[in-house]
């Protein structure tokens, strides 16, 4: 099974740098850290062309 990546970035714009991909092991960290109490956008890089999600509404530990 392929590992899911995730893409980043701190703003819901679409020319908002975007940074990664970062394996969802490391999202899961950043989340439990604290890292992204201020929120961010996230997307999967199996779905580019899908919607940016909010951190605050992505469960990481889902993908593990």
């Amino acid at each position: 099974m392929e590992k899911v990546r995730w893409e980043i970035r701190w703003e819901d714009k679409e020319d908002a740098e975007v940074h990664g991909p970062f394996p969802n092991e490391k999202m899961l960290q950043w989340q439990e850290s604290g890292y992204f109490d201020k929120v961010a956008y996230v997307r999967r890089v199996s779905d580019r062309a899908r919607t940016w999600y909010s951190t605050k509404r992505i469960d990481f530990e889902l993908y593990s």
